[in-house]
């Protein structure tokens, strides 16, 4: 059965987490802190073994947003691809292009002020860039999912 939005709202934890099925592999799974996440199992088309995937927290992504990212997986799934593994890939390519430009800007500084990031510096920086762009690529694909 169907979940609807009132039954994700009223959702209440118990001693320990559980699940609430939405069908077609997504669920909301509500934590005993009463913290509520969508994810979706599913099996890998290259091993056929069980994974899942998490596309965000309720309230920020909504039933009809998770149902969105569930059918966009589930496309993508039709064609052999990995859902996870397309993901990881996106955020492998976003990171390194982040990381040669940091690289840059981290040069720049050298010859134009003298001043040299540290390695430390560099890295915190780098993880707050990678924060932001998450972000970002996050509020993009739910947009598109609401097209």
């Amino acid at each position: 059965m169907k979940l609807n939005a009132r039954q994700v709202e009223t959702a209440k934890p118990k001693d320990k987490t559980y699940k609430m099925a939405d069908g077609g592999g997504l669920y909301l799974e509500v934590s005993a802190k009463g913290s509520k996440y969508w994810r979706m199992k599913y099996r890998r088309p290259s091993d056929k073994k069980e994974d899942r995937l998490a596309f965000g927290v309720w309230p920020t992504v909504t039933l009809a947003q998770a149902r969105a990212k569930r059918d966009e997986a589930k496309k993508l799934l039709a064609q052999g691809i990995d859902p996870k593994a397309e993901q990881k890939e996106a955020q492998a390519e976003n990171s390194g292009h982040i990381l040669s430009k940091l690289s840059l800007v981290n040069g720049m500084l050298v010859i134009s002020a003298g001043v040299k990031i540290t390695d430390h510096a560099f890295y915190v920086i780098l993880s707050f860039i990678s924060f932001l762009i998450l972000v970002r690529l996050t509020s993009v694909s739910s947009k598109l999912a609401t097209c």
